[in-house]
């Protein structure tokens, strides 16, 4: 029971550490590695060179208590075919590092139109229900009511994909609503800002472009483009239109590319992989 407590414990703060983004001290000493290349080997005590004094030496000067644990997590790593002999990222590496990884989606050209999805379904297909909400919350979604989301683009193509895939029972309806339609009292902008509550998001990409206001220091900016993973997982990423002109999440990302992404790729080609992986545009 201790041993699982402290499993526990230890998934609770990677997932502190890195905003959410990773799950497991795998899943971190993978991102780590990714931008340290084989300098996490040194840092870990595991093979003689120099000492890094990068990001995992923060990371370890800030939480000592991960050191034996990221070195056991590290060998497992390097067993499952993740990380090489000098410790850099195989291609294995790489590809699990992605998964984990939110994407910057470039969206089609908006067509000027917003989609309501409703369903019925009865309470004894409870399963069904709940998989297709969870689909719908996968596509990004926004969940107006109970049983209603709303979509920025036609989802009818998925939407019937995915029922005639899961043979999903019950009725589901796809409307289209133009952008000066109403609901209620609120316009189509009002109801996007609240249903994707696009206030909070705002205040994250602003936590993070304020970060910008002091030099950027090499070994802070993995963890920096954490914070701005964190808020692009959060980000339903709508077009342009839908959102206010100030719109924060255009200057975070223009400061990623001008200020923070120079010191992810210097001398590091799987840095570089993934950064282009994640579809930043590079």
């Amino acid at each position: 029971m201790n041993r699982k407590k402290s499993i526990r414990d230890t998934h609770r703060l990677v997932k502190e550490i890195s905003l959410g983004i990773c799950g497991n001290l795998i899943d971190i000493t993978l991102f780590l590695a990714c931008f340290t290349g084989g300098y996490i080997l040194s840092s870990l005590g595991t093979s003689k060179g120099r000492v890094n004094l990068g990001p995992l030496k923060a990371l370890l000067k800030a939480y000592p208590e991960l050191r034996l644990k990221l070195r056991n997590a590290l060998h497992l790593a390097k067993r499952d075919g993740f990380i090489d002999d000098n410790g850099e990222l195989t291609i294995e590496g790489v590809e699990k590092l992605e998964e984990i990884l939110p994407i910057f989606k470039r969206q089609p050209k908006w067509t000027g139109s917003l989609w309501l999805i409703t369903y019925d379904v009865a309470e004894k297909r409870k399963k069904d229900r709940d998989a297709l909400r969870r689909f719908l919350r996968g596509q990004g979604y926004g969940k107006l009511q109970e049983s209603v989301y709303v979509a920025p683009f036609d989802p009818t193509k998925l939407v019937k994909t995915e029922i005639e895939k899961k043979q999903f029972k019950g009725e589901v309806i796809v409307s289209k609503m133009g952008i000066d339609g109403h609901i209620g009292e609120m316009t189509v902008l009002e109801l996007i800002a609240k249903v994707y509550d696009l206030e909070s998001i705002s205040d994250k990409y602003i936590d993070y472009v304020d970060k910008f206001s002091v030099e950027i220091q090499p070994k802070d900016a993995p963890f920096l483009f954490l914070e701005y993973l964190a808020a692009l997982r959060s980000d339903p990423q709508l077009p342009m239109e839908l959102l206010p002109s100030d719109w924060p999440g255009r200057k975070a990302l223009e400061l990623t590319k001008q200020k923070l992404i120079p010191f992810l790729q210097k001398d590091n080609r799987f840095g570089d992989i993934v950064l282009k992986n994640i579809n930043l545009g590079f």
